[in-house]
């Protein structure tokens, strides 16, 4: 009986942080969304990164930080702004507080958009991205 009731306890412990950190990565994933809609890549470079992430996305917004009023940086910014919500297709946990996600980008006209994996590490009670693909 007592080993019925461990393997329960066991069950819930791993849906529970499982699901903690799935919220923790879509909280992060939606402030990345919303940082991007309006512009503020400063605001994702310093909050929401970490390790390899961190200089990859430094060289991509190296130049358009520079002038906001380019092509391209309106680009970016009005394809965020036509993203409604994400879906969290698949999770896979790591060692060392990392995990690997795969998620659906759903716009505002229906249209379904897978993306690569996302991986993430805790840092200061806090899911950052790390990678931008999962190796």
């Amino acid at each position: 009986m007592k080993s019925k009731y461990f393997l329960l306890f066991c069950l819930l412990f791993i849906i529970f942080t499982s699901c903690s950190t799935e919220k923790q990565c879509a909280q992060t994933i939606n402030k990345y969304i919303s940082y991007s809609k309006e512009g503020q890549f400063d605001r994702i470079y310093n909050n929401l990164l970490t390790g390899p992430a961190l200089d990859s996305f430094s060289y991509f917004v190296a130049d358009m930080a520079q002038d906001k009023s380019s092509e391209k940086f309106n680009e970016i910014v009005n394809t965020y702004r036509k993203i409604k919500k994400i879906k969290i297709i698949q999770i896979e946990p790591y060692e060392n507080d990392e995990v690997a996600i795969k998620f659906q980008l759903i716009r505002k006209d229906g249209v379904v958009e897978d993306t690569p994996w996302w991986r993430f590490k805790k840092e200061d009670g806090k899911m950052k991205i790390m990678k931008f693909s999962k190796h």
